[in-house]
């Protein structure tokens, strides 16, 4: 694994081995012609290991992601094959995959605010309808409100935890044999 998997959970390391897995998969073993350029981007797992939602990033238009899809959907099966001969996992996950496009809506947004740092002004909504609601009402930075403005939010209350620290049941039932 590339990362360090301290302090993550057992879904949290499966699903980051099946996402290097597949990628290592679609990129080497595909041959499907339908499936171009396409990244793993992150795989979710269920909490029972059982499904994995797949996501994906494709290079090119809208017409070749959808055709990059059906191409991974069907090579789901195979693919799912090949990560039981590597995976030492009691069941392999289903594979669903679905296009992301957090890639594009950050390249998008990034092209604004450098737009909006050269001439100081957004585009209309209508220009570019890909754009938020809550981006697409502020026409300047100057429309913003400073941070001293914004409402503060009421204080949360924290439960503080007893002094003594709980015992488990073993524990407890450990102490009532001695004392036997």
């Amino acid at each position: 694994m590339t990362q360090n998997s301290e302090g993550m959970s057992r879904t949290e390391r499966a699903a980051l081995v099946v996402k290097e897995e597949l990628a290592r998969l679609i990129n080497n073993e595909i041959k499907d012609p339908r499936v171009g350029m396409v990244t793993v981007t992150d795989v979710v797992l269920t909490s029972d290991l059982r499904e994995a939602m797949v996501y994906v990033s494709v290079y090119g238009s809208e017409e070749t992601k959808k055709e990059s899809l059906i191409g991974l959907e069907a090579a789901a099966a195979f693919l799912r094959h090949q990560l039981s001969a590597v995976l030492t996992m009691r069941h392999i996950p289903r594979l669903t995959f679905k296009i992301d496009e957090s890639l594009e809506r950050g390249m998008k947004i990034d092209r604004l605010l450098k737009q909006l740092a050269e001439d100081g002004t957004v585009p209309a909504p209508e220009e570019t309808p890909d754009i938020p609601e809550e981006f697409a009402e502020v026409a300047t930075l100057r429309d913003r409100k400073p941070i001293a403005e914004l409402p503060k939010e009421a204080p949360k209350s924290r439960h503080l935890p007893s002094k003594r620290p709980r015992r488990s049941a073993t524990a407890l039932h450990k102490r009532s044999k001695a004392r036997r």
